[in-house]
């Protein structure tokens, strides 16, 4: 843990904001201070600011999650590789804050790698049951569109296809698998996961968006 003497002054209209924003803001306001970018474009330096340090914190606590609790040092690399294009495709269920996201994406990465590595020793068929029942589902709920960003219908059918294509190109590999034997790989127990973890997302966000 670190420690600092002296702690910058947070205007009050941050205090009530989470932690990523105050960050995001008091780093968007130093280069703005500096001169290094335009006022106007605060607003657009902030939400990409906030969606970098996100995703850093998320990768950050992935990478010490697969080494200390999954056991399986590179088990988020082929879950990565999987979920965030997916996801980006496909939709899926979005949390309200920061925090919440942070917390459901590691939860979610827990739970479905540790439960498809366990499954893939003894009950693989069954793991594979699970996998295409999480193939038909990304298939049939594809796209679901965020609240706060609602898709055109061409959007919608642009989504679609890029979801199915980039779904088959995984059951493909999955596939390949099977027929050399390597189902009980921990990469592609991993790359199971991250697609069983996309479709409960789909279904989360039908259920409660």
């Amino acid at each position: 843990m670190f420690f600092f003497s002296h702690q910058p002054d947070i205007p009050d209209s941050l205090k009530k904001k989470e932690m990523i924003k105050k960050a995001s803001t008091l780093i968007v306001e130093f280069w703005i201070k500096n001169a290094i970018i335009k006022t106007d474009d605060k607003e657009s330096y902030c939400y990409g600011m906030e969606l970098i340090l996100s995703t850093l914190i998320n990768v950050a606590f992935m990478v010490i999650l697969s080494y200390y609790v999954i056991g399986y040092p590179i088990a988020f690399i082929p879950y990565i590789a999987v979920y965030t294009p997916l996801r980006l495709t496909a939709g899926g269920y979005h949390a309200r804050s920061h925090l919440k996201c942070i917390l459901y994406t590691q939860i979610t990465f827990i739970v479905f790698v540790l439960s498809a590595l366990a499954l893939g020793k003894k009950y693989i068929w069954c793991l594979m049951v699970l996998y295409m029942v999480a193939v038909l589902t990304v298939l049939r709920l594809a796209p679901v569109e965020a609240e706060n960003k609602p898709l055109t219908v061409e959007e919608k059918h642009k989504q679609q296809l890029n979801t199915w294509g980039f779904q088959t190109i995984i059951l493909i590999v999955i596939v390949i698998a099977a027929i050399f034997g390597v189902m009980k790989n921990e990469i592609v127990l991993c790359v199971m996961a991250a697609n069983i973890s996309v479709a409960i997302s789909l279904i989360l966000a039908k259920i409660i968006d």
